[in-house]
C-alpha cells in the first residue's frame, strides 16, 4: 500500500497532486486557491494536522478528521469515489463548500459540516445512529437534491432563516421545512416511516397519517413553523375526503395534537400543510379531523322515486372491506344507521344500490359508511335529495357563503328555531337560536373556525326541520 505523510509544512498552488492509496497529514497543509489536491484512497487530517482548503480536496476513499477547531477554508471538498466512501474521526469534518459525486453511497460516522453551498450530484448519504449529522451552518445551502440525492439520516440546522431539510428514505426525498422562526436555532431533523401511536389523538383530530412523519428536534432556539407535504406517488397518503380537514399535528409524548394550517393541493395526489408557531418540538405529521376512506368510493348519488329514495355508491378496490352502512340524517342533526350491505370485495368497479322506504319531509341527507374486515371505517360524502324540492318554505338565499350564511322562510313558518352547522364529516362546527318571523332574512354568522369547504345546515324546531347542503369559501 502506498502511503503518503505529511509531518511538516505542505503548501499546494498549482495542478492537482495525486495520492494513489492512504494520504496521511501530521503537519500543516493548505491547498491554496486554484489549487487541487487529489486523494485517490483514505485521507486522514491527524490530530496534530492543520488542514485549510481554499482550493479544491478531492477525495475517492473515506475521510477522517481529528484536528480540533478545523478551519472551513473558501474551497470545495469532493467525494467522489466509486464505491462506498465513509466520513470518519473524532472532530467534524468542515468544509466551505461540498459537492457529493458517488453513486455507491456516502455514510458519516462523524459530523460533515457546510458553511456555504453544498451540491448533490449523486448518490444518496446517510448518518450513523450515533447520529451523526450533515451539518448546514447559518446561511448555508445546497441544491441538486432528487430521489437519488438527498440525505438518510440526521440533517442539522444552525441560524435564523427558514429551511428546506434534504431529507428521505433512502429511495424518495420526503423534504420538510422549518420557517418563521423567532430566534437563531439549531434543529435536528430525519425523515421516518410508520408512524407510532396513530390511535391516541386529541380532538379535534380524529385521524393521523399512518405510513410518515418528521423528527425535528431542537437545541437551541424559540418557535417557528412546520411545513409537511404530502405525494401519494411516493408514499401512500390517507383517503381524506376533504382538503379543509387537514391539519399540522404534533406528538407530545402521549397523544398527536392539533397544530393547525390550512392545507393547498390535491388530497388524492400532491399538497402541503404549514402549521400554526410551534414552540415544543419531536414528532410531526399530517392528520386530519375528519375520517378516511378505507377504500375508494367512485361516486355517491341519492335519487327520490314514488314512496322511495334510492341510494346508489360505485366503489373500486375494495380489498378487506366488510360491509357498508347506509346512514341517514336524523332530525337533531346526526346520522343513523338505517341499513346494510356486504361488501362483493371486488377489485373492478362495483355499484350498489339500497332503497330507503321511510317518508321524506323536506329534505334528507344520506351517506355510505364503508366497514373494513379489521373494523376499520370511513364515510363517503354527503348527499341530499328532496321531494320535489317544494317541500319547505325555507331558503338559503347565498350559497355558497361567507362571513354569514343568510336564510328565509314564508309566514307559515314562524317560531323559534335550532340550527346546528356540521361538516362533511358530521363534525359539529356552530349551532345556536334563530327567531324566524316570517318573510324576513335571518343571518347566521359564521365563526373563524369555519373554513372554505362543504357544509350542512340543519334548521329544526317541533313542527319543521330544513337541511341545505352549504358551501362556504
Amino acid at each position: 500500500m502506498k502511503r503518503i505523510v505529511l509531518p511538516a509544512v505542505l503548501l499546494l498552488a498549482a495542478d492537482c497532486i495525486k495520492a494513489q492509496d492512504v494520504f496521511r497529514n501530521n503537519g500543516n497543509l493548505y491547498v491554496h486557491a486554484g489549487a487541487s489536491m487529489c486523494s485517490y484512497g483514505a485521507f486522514t487530517n491527524s490530530s496534530t494536522g492543520a488542514l485549510v482548503n481554499d482550493g479544491n480536496l478531492y477525495v475517492k476513499g473515506s475521510i477522517t478528521n481529528d484536528q480540533a477547531g478545523m478551519s472551513a477554508g473558501s474551497g470545495v471538498l469532493y467525494l467522489n469515489g466509486s464505491t462506498a466512501q465513509t466520513v470518519n474521526g473524532a472532530q467534524s469534518f468542515k468544509t466551505y463548500q461540498l459537492n457529493t459525486n458517488n453513486a455507491a453511497g456516502i455514510t458519516l460516522n462523524n459530523d460533515l459540516s457546510v458553511a456555504n453551498v453544498h451540491t448533490f450530484t449523486n448518490g444518496i448519504i446517510a448518518t450513523a445512529a450515533t447520529p451523526n449529522y450533515l451539518i448546514y451552518e447559518a446561511n448555508a445551502s445546497y441544491t441538486g437534491d432528487a430521489d437519488s440525492r438527498h440525505v438518510n439520516g440526521w440533517v442539522k440546522k444552525l441560524g435564523n432563516t427558514g429551511f428546506t431539510f434534504p431529507v428521505g428514505n433512502n429511495t424518495y426525498e420526503r423534504t420538510v421545512m422549518i420557517s418563521s422562526l423567532s430566534a437563531s436555532s439549531e434543529l435536528d431533523c430525519r425523515y421516518r416511516a410508520t408512524t407510532p401511536n396513530i390511535s391516541s389523538v386529541q380532538a379535534p383530530i380524529i385521524n393521523v397519517d399512518p405510513n410518515e412523519y418528521w423528527e425535528i428536534n431542537k437545541v437551541s432556539g424559540g418557535t417557528a413553523q412546520v411545513a409537511l407535504n404530502w405525494d401519494n406517488s411516493k408514499v401512500a397518503f390517507p383517503q381524506y375526503q376533504l382538503l379543509s380537514d387537514l391539519r399540522a399535528t404534533y406528538y407530545n409524548g402521549s397523544q398527536w395534537v392539533n397544530e393547525g394550517g390550512n392545507a393547498a393541493g390535491t388530497v388524492a395526489t400532491t399538497g402541503g400543510i404549514t402549521s400554526n408557531a410551534i414552540s415544543s418540538y419531536g414528532y410531526f405529521a399530517i392528520g386530519s379531523t375528519g375520517y378516511t376512506l378505507p377504500m375508494h368510493f367512485i361516486s355517491v348519488g341519492a335519487q327520490r322515486k314514488t314512496g322511495a329514495t334510492e341510494v346508489r355508491w360505485k366503489t373500486a378496490s375494495e380489498d378487506g372491506v366488510d360491509h357498508y352502512e347506509v346512514e341517514r340524517m336524523n332530525t337533531n342533526g346526526s346520522f343513523g344507521m338505517i341499513g346494510s350491505l356486504k361488501s362483493h370485495n371486488s377489485i373492478t368497479e362495483t355499484e350498489y344500490l339500497y332503497l330507503d322506504g321511510l317518508p321524506l319531509v323536506g329534505t334528507a341527507m344520506y351517506r355510505i359508511r364503508s366497514v373494513d374486515k379489521d373494523g376499520k371505517y370511513g364515510y363517503s360524502r354527503v348527499v341530499s335529495v328532496s321531494e320535489n324540492n317544494n317541500a319547505t318554505g325555507f331558503m338559503v338565499l347565498n350559497n355558497p357563503a361567507h362571513e354569514a350564511i343568510y336564510v328565509s322562510a314564508s309566514a307559515s313558518y314562524k317560531g323559534r328555531y335550532h340550527y346546528e352547522l356540521f361538516s362533511a364529516s358530521g363534525q359539529l362546527m356552530q349551532s345556536g337560536d334563530l327567531t324566524i318571523s316570517g318573510g324576513d332574512i335571518v343571518t347566521i354568522p359564521l365563526t373563524v373556525k369555519t373554513t372554505t369547504g362543504i357544509y350542512l345546515l340543519n334548521i329544526t324546531n317541533e313542527e319543521h326541520r330544513f337541511a341545505k347542503r352549504i358551501m362556504v369559501r
